[in-house]
């Protein structure tokens, strides 16, 4: 089954996917006493988030738990969480310096990521390259300035910090021209080719379309039934062209293009779909592109190299079959989402997927419409994960969560309340749901930078 075809799927469809065994220890759990005890004992006190700090002891304990890995999910609760960002910044350069990870990957355009990194490799001052192409919620935010001067220290190193997209929305601002960037590029690529179909007559009006599809312009001026198929007619013989010249142009340059094309099919597909009020649709639709660029990343593009994934904790589940209401009401059990696609794709072994927790604080936006645009956090409730990691004291702390079941650990396994997605308390066995936590005692929100 490909990619493509898990869109909208049931669980049982997938192969080599299965819901979490029923159980795992049948031993009564420990007094709350203990669990807080084994708490304080195993969860690792990080020292800081200063992207500065590069003494990373502290952090040394993720090498074990992260093992034999290729690939690490960095999760947030919500994008405006200023300490999370701060915290996962951090781990990016612990992860490149000291455990070999050498390819970034942003939630982000996937067309628009790699523009930004060739002219990163070509000079372009590094923090305008990767703002001009990471999500609107990243790419002013203060907390990540620091990584993106990194990543252009790095770049002419022996070792650079290489980074992608797999986002097949295009992220780009759209003031600045990004749909007539990637027409360009790729008329530029046919054209290298010697492309017939540039030439043909409703190239230009397809063109146009996805120029408009690129400025998002198609959110507020939607496609008629005409130019819909118009485009899907461009779409499908773009992509027969592009699979024409996998052998006539480099793999790499013919695999770039084949999964942009791909890429640019789905990201009208999630316009349509919202457009027609059918939010899950495109969700899944989106989510189905994600998993088929970060495969081409990782086996095509990159199939050498270690692979950090910049994502929300809502796209890095390993399974959300497991999480709950406090009610009792099952939560995204209708779909597969891009953590468990991934997991499917590249096998679950390869992946080590972080979720982010805070006990306290406030968390907000860059510029919030809401009045007050920051939102203070409530004390957690103290048997909840959240409550359990504050009172150990430690400002930041970092959880091993697959670990072998024991009587004194076995506690972890049983369902327990989590504001680990959006600061919503939801039940699940978190150890089904994430390897590990990364908790913030006190959050601040996000800060434009200067």
């Amino acid at each position: 089954m490909t990619v493509g075809g898990l869109v909208g799927c049931q669980f049982s469809d997938i192969p080599g996917f299965a819901p979490p065994p029923a159980s795992v220890d049948t031993t009564t759990p420990p007094p709350p006493r203990s669990v807080q005890a084994w708490l304080d004992t195993n969860s690792t006190a990080v020292r800081s988030v200063d992207f500065s700090d590069r003494d990373f002891s502290d952090l040394a304990p993720l090498q074990e738990a992260i093992g034999d890995a290729r690939i690490v999910m960095l999760g947030e609760q919500t994008r405006g969480d200023g300490a999370t960002l701060r915290a996962k910044a951090r781990l990016v350069r612990y992860l490149h310096e000291e455990l070999g990870f050498d390819v970034l990957v942003f939630e982000s355009g996937f067309y628009e990521m790699r523009d930004a990194w060739s002219r990163i490799e070509a000079g372009t001052d590094a923090p305008a390259a990767l703002q001009a192409a990471v999500s609107e919620s990243w790419r002013t935010a203060q907390a990540l300035q620091p990584l993106f001067t990194y990543v252009g220290e790095r770049a002419p190193a022996g070792r650079p910090l290489i980074v992608a997209g797999v986002d097949p929305q295009f992220t780009g601002p759209t003031a600045g021209g990004i749909g007539a960037g990637f027409t360009a590029a790729l008329e530029a690529f046919l054209g290298t080719y010697a492309s017939p179909l540039p030439a043909t007559p409703s190239w230009p009006a397809f063109r146009a379309l996805t120029q408009r599809l690129a400025t998002q312009a198609a959110t507020s001026d939607p496609f008629t039934a005409a130019e819909r198929d118009l485009f899907a007619d461009g779409v499908r013989a773009l992509k027969a062209e592009t699979n024409r010249l996998v052998n006539v142009a480099p793999e790499r340059e013919a695999g770039f293009w084949i999964t942009a094309v791909l890429a640019l099919e789905a990201a009208a597909r999630v316009t349509w779909a919202e457009r027609d009020g059918n939010a899950d649709a495109a969700a899944g639709i989106r989510d189905s592109s994600m998993t088929e660029s970060l495969v081409w990343l990782a086996q095509s593009a990159y199939p050498d190299r270690k692979l950090i994934v910049w994502t929300t904790s809502a796209h890095n589940l390993r399974s959300s079959l497991e999480l709950f209401t406090v009610q009792g009401q099952p939560v995204g059990h209708d779909r597969a989402i891009f953590g468990e696609l991934a997991r499917v794709t590249l096998g679950g072994d390869a992946i080590y997927s972080i979720g982010f927790l805070a006990g306290s604080g406030a968390y907000g936006p860059l510029d919030a419409p809401a009045t007050p645009s920051f939102r203070e956090l409530v004390r957690p409730l103290p048997e909840s994960w959240d409550g359990l990691f504050l009172a150990t004291g430690k400002p930041f702390a970092f959880l091993h969560l697959r670990r072998e079941p024991t009587v004194e650990n076995v506690w972890i396994y049983a369902p327990r309340i989590s504001r680990a997605l959006g600061y919503q308390q939801f039940v699940a066995r978190w150890p089904f749901v994430y390897d590990g936590f990364f908790f913030t005692a006190e959050m601040t929100p996000v800060m434009r930078a200067p």
